[in-house]
């Protein structure tokens, strides 16, 4: 009779570890399906990412080649508004003249003060 108890309590714990083992499988099958998933949604992601970046470089490229475009043509206009000589042989147009020969004219030294330093004051 007792082994009778021995030998149910021992069907029991078999049953118990393949219900476990059964058990934890399962888990391990659902853990699984949704890693899967969430790799799945991760690679849809990059792929969206990586559209989207795509098209922001392309847009990049476009704009930047109009600018391009547009800064060469400033160039070109920039070199149609010039309208004084160059100049070839003086370096000094007139205005610039008037004051070279005002600053020669000038009788006062600039390594020598104007006025010298006031004394000490008298009956203080």
């Amino acid at each position: 009779m007792i082994y009778n108890y021995a030998f149910t309590a021992l069907i029991t714990l078999i049953a118990a570890a393949v219900f476990a083992v059964g058990a934890w499988q399962i888990q391990n099958w659902r853990f699984d399906a949704k890693e899967k998933q969430r790799i799945e949604a991760q690679l849809e992601q990059r792929r969206t990412d990586e559209k989207a970046a795509s098209a922001a470089s392309t847009a990049f490229e476009k704009d930047r080649s109009n600018n391009e475009n547009r800064t060469r043509t400033v160039y070109v206009k920039v070199d149609k508004i010039i309208d004084r000589p160059v100049y070839r042989s003086v370096c000094v147009d007139a205005d610039g003249l008037r004051l070279l020969n005002g600053a020669i004219g000038r009788t006062d030294d600039a390594g020598e003060p104007g006025s010298p330093l006031p004394g000490p004051a008298a009956g203080g």
